[in-house]
């Protein structure tokens, strides 16, 4: 009974000290890495091209400040997304994002870090599998991005499955199942390619029920997994029906989406950049670390092994076959760093055969000084760095944020602060240092939503909306006419004719700044 109570007493501390660790990191980190968002690059948003997070960002504070989803504010993500900005920026304009997602990076880190506790790494294994989840959360992270602010709907259920079979708990294997369900469903309202990976691990608990022979419990994970579908796919719905915006939603959720999915696939340019990668990263996984899993478990766990190379395969390849883009790879960034177990245990396991054991704990030891020296070098530099580089390149420089810190002292001097802005294809980081909110519902990217198919139409409501008495009474648009929404139709015709250049205030090579006449 007191050996009982002492381990239980050892769970609850390491548990603990695990959730503090695990706060400690995603906190420090995302404040020193996350560069769209954190407090400490406030003075530093300015980015060469659009891109999802301070797009989001922007969308955020739209919905905060009671724009209405699909109406109000434009764009081909699900409802679940819109849900997480507002309140994001609800809690703060800024901070709120930065609070946001480091919450979901300590959750899984949590969960990562558990899953190889779990898996028996320890020591200098441990740290080499904590810094390969440092570079998937953390230095190769997008955040903001739809990818980033979901990921924990893959982190949490396959915890829950990994710690399911090794503590043999089956009320863990219903939890695990309910979890996949609300994944599932909120990647359904979110990205529908994405809900591949829940669905990956609810296979898992299925395959695990069939190896043990636990057909007595298969119906009720069943149940809960389809229970937590309906209720995840239910929730925008309501939610949606009862703002009056439900048609919509459904409209932007799946058909525009699938306009982008399916403009996307012919994209060649993607093809040569990030899909290479993809190829790259997916075909490797596949080929090595089933292997190095198989022959961790092969004696005491072969089920647990085919279960686990039979994820990893199966996500592989729907990866070669459905992932356009890198950052599209974080959802299965779980079952990566469990493959990636199997090959850490493989290599402690042919060490252990040669009866080094004396020299493992030595290099163990080393190793994980090494490594965590690294990663406090890389979170406290990486600010002092990356300015200094950036610094080079007239996008990134201190002199385009002094240009828009100029045309913000215009605007209150001669608007009082309250001008009607848009942005066209640049960054909306810009509405941010300015300090004001798009006046129209679709504020940036413009361009690429016309060539996507996304809203085919934009150039005809934006000549009509340039040339109304209720026009904009600033628009920013990047200099380069043929990466602009300016080059199709009449637009640019329109805009000339109704604005003038303010050249004092306009920044080359990057953007102009057109006044309403």
């Amino acid at each position: 009974m007191i050996q009982v109570s002492i381990k239980n007493n050892n769970k609850v501390k390491y548990y603990v000290l695990l959730a503090l660790f695990s706060i400690v990191i995603s906190f420090l980190a995302v404040y020193f890495c996350a560069f769209f968002f954190s407090p400490l690059y406030e003075h530093f948003l300015v980015r060469p091209e659009t891109t999802d997070s301070t797009f989001f960002m922007v969308l955020g504070r739209m919905l905060a400040e009671g724009a209405t989803p699909y109406i109000d504010v434009l764009d081909h993500k699900g409802p679940y997304l819109f849900y997480f900005l507002e309140l994001a920026a609800l809690i703060n304009p800024l901070w709120g994002f930065y609070i946001f997602q480091s919450i979901i990076s300590s959750i899984c880190l949590f969960c990562a870090l558990d899953i190889g506790h779990e898996l028996g790494l320890r020591k200098g294994y441990s740290a080499v599998y904590f810094f390969a989840t440092f570079i998937l959360l953390f230095l190769i992270h997008d955040f903001v991005t739809l990818d980033a602010s979901f990921i924990f709907c893959t982190y949490i259920p396959l915890w829950l499955f990994v710690k399911a079979y090794k503590t043999k708990n089956y009320k863990l294997y219903t939890a695990s199942c309910l979890s996949a369900g609300l994944s599932i469903g909120i990647l359904i309202f979110s990205r529908a390619t994405s809900a591949a990976v829940p669905c990956i691990i609810a296979l898992a608990v299925f395959l695990h029920s069939l190896f043990d022979k636990d057909y007595a419990n298969l119906p009720l994970y069943i149940l809960f997994g389809v229970f937590g579908i309906v209720l995840a796919c239910a929730i925008p719905i309501v939610i949606s029906s009862a703002g009056g915006y439900l048609d919509e939603m459904f409209t932007w959720t799946f058909t525009k989406n699938g306009n982008y999915i399916f403009a996307s696939l012919f994209d060649f340019s993607n093809w040569r950049i990030d899909k290479i990668g993809v190829l790259l990263f997916s075909s490797l996984t596949m080929l090595i670390l089933p292997y190095c899993i198989y022959k961790t478990h092969e004696e005491k766990e072969k089920n647990f092994a085919i279960i686990v190379i039979s994820m990893i395969l199966i996500d592989g390849v729907f990866n070669l076959l459905a992932s356009l883009l890198l950052h599209h790879l974080q959802m299965s960034y779980p079952i990566y760093l469990l493959g990636f177990t199997g090959l850490l245990n493989y290599v402690k396991l042919k060490i252990n055969n040669k009866s080094q054991k004396k020299s493992q704990t030595n290099y163990g030891q080393v190793l994980a000084g090494i490594l965590s020296a690294i990663t406090i070098i890389y979170i406290f530099a990486f600010p002092y760095v990356s300015q200094s580089i950036l610094n080079n390149y007239p996008l990134y420089s201190t002199e385009n944020i002094y240009k828009q810190r100029e045309i913000k002292s215009y605007i209150e001097e001669k608007y009082d602060g309250d001008a009607k802005v848009i942005v066209l294809d640049l960054d909306p980081s810009i509405y941010m240092n300015l300090n004001t909110l798009p006046s129209y519902k679709v504020y940036s990217n413009q361009f690429w939503w016309y060539n996507t198919d996304v809203y085919p139409n934009i150039d005809k409501e934006l000549e009509t909306y340039f040339s109304s008495k209720d026009k904009p009474d600033l628009i920013f648009t990047i200099c380069d006419i043929n990466e602009s929404i300016l080059s199709v139709g009449n637009l640019n015709q329109t805009v000339q004719e109704n604005y003038t250049l303010l050249e004092n205030y306009s920044y080359y090579p990057v953007w102009y700044v057109y006044e309403a006449k």
